[in-house]
């Protein structure tokens, strides 16, 4: 089972939801940015940091994919 073009889809889909929450956030205000919405994390500042801590092991991922050669199976 080849489920390498799961994962690109995965990690596509993560660029892109990425992509959108940053553009939403730049309309924010000094006051709104730390303000206490609810959610999973207390604000948007909480989420964009946990968004920043997550996306290291996105890019590693992204490079095993991309230098991948299944021809060494």
């Amino acid at each position: 089972m080849n489920l390498l073009p799961a994962i690109r889809e995965l990690i596509e889909h993560n660029y892109w939801a990425r992509d959108r929450q940053l553009r939403a956030c730049v309309a924010l205000t000094q006051k709104q940015f730390p303000r206490q919405v609810g959610g999973s994390f207390a604000s948007i500042r909480d989420t964009l940091t946990h968004l920043l801590w997550t996306h290291p092991p996105w890019r590693m991922i992204t490079h095993f994919l991309t230098h991948h050669d299944s021809s060494h199976r």
